[in-house]
């Protein structure tokens, strides 16, 4: 019990001041999301620098490349893994209308982004298939690999990395998300004190503080430890491209007839069935918290629709 509550205490620390930094203007949140990208990308560019050369210089580290025989199953997951590692481009499109200029900028910015992303993470893995044996069966490969060219020390350095990594990732989550609930709250589809907005600072504290709750109270369950639920969110974009029939909207078949959306019905029903089948690999558990969340969510449509 003592360590439980430890943990709980040291969880709603480390949520709570991401939260306050968020609370008090989104220059904040974006100051402490910047910085923690910065820390993880440059770890990410020592490893590969680092590598690379041992890679090269000291054949003895090299590991010989061979082809394992891939299941279905398999393929899927390792879809699954790469689709998160390239994820979160569309939390910048959440905090775009508080940009001077987003219509100039976000295009640039995300391509910019993903490109930096492709070629980091490329680095990153293939400094470590090719330094580090058996890297698929190793729980925590990059830190195995940098132990084996870089000593204890570069080990040390990669695990706490991991772990600055994915503290900014709750930073830059608890920056965009509120964004969402603000945004539908104030369009009227969702509860409208969501949409309050502090006089002070200009940011939704209640959708922020809404958040942030709901992250510690779901953080210490092993539920979304995968990867596979969060990828519905990659389905709704996609439905987006194309006007939905809705029943209490008398102008909906004529505005159909209008959509400027037609030319990328193609590409929208890829990248929808793509999600979807990778959908297909849920567990029971998250299953059950996912098909729950949609249910809350489809009944708040109705209601807020009439």
């Amino acid at each position: 019990m003592p360590a439980l509550a430890t943990r709980k205490g040291e969880l709603a620390l480390l949520i709570g001041q991401l939260a306050f930094f968020n609370y008090i203007g989104v220059k904040t949140g974006k100051n402490v999301s910047n910085f923690f990208t910065f820390v993880k990308v440059s770890f990410l560019l020592f490893f590969v620098i680092a590598g690379l050369p041992a890679w090269h210089f000291r054949p003895a580290l090299r590991v010989p490349f061979s082809v394992p025989a891939v299941s279905v199953k398999s393929w899927f997951e390792a879809i699954l893994l790469l689709v998160y590692a390239y994820g979160g481009f569309e939390g910048a499109l959440f905090v775009g209308g508080e940009t001077k200029n987003p219509k100039r900028d976000t295009p640039v910015a995300l391509l910019t982004a993903l490109a930096t992303v492709c070629l980091i993470y490329t680095g990153v893995q293939f400094v470590t298939v090719a330094t580090l044996p058996g890297a698929g069966s190793s729980a925590r490969p990059l830190a195995d690999a940098a132990q084996r060219f870089l000593g204890s020390g570069g080990s040390a350095a990669i695990a706490i990395a991991a772990l600055v990594s994915a503290y900014g990732y709750l930073s830059a989550n608890l920056l965009h998300a509120p964004r969402v609930t603000f945004a539908l709250a104030e369009q009227g589809d969702f509860p409208s004190f969501f949409g309050a907005v502090r006089a002070r600072f200009r940011t939704p504290y209640l959708s922020i503080l809404t958040d942030a709750v709901l992250l510690f109270v779901f953080a210490p369950s092993a539920i979304f430890a995968g990867t596979r639920p969060s990828r519905l969110c990659r389905v709704l974009p996609c439905m987006g491209l194309w006007r939905w029939p809705c029943p209490f909207c008398a102008q909906e078949k004529t505005a159909r007839r209008s959509s400027s959306f037609r030319p990328l019905a193609f590409f929208a029903g890829f990248t929808l069935f793509s999600p979807l089948v990778l959908l297909t690999q849920m567990g029971r558990a998250e299953f059950y918290v996912v098909s729950t969340t949609c249910r809350i969510a489809w009944l708040n449509w109705i209601v807020a629709r009439r």
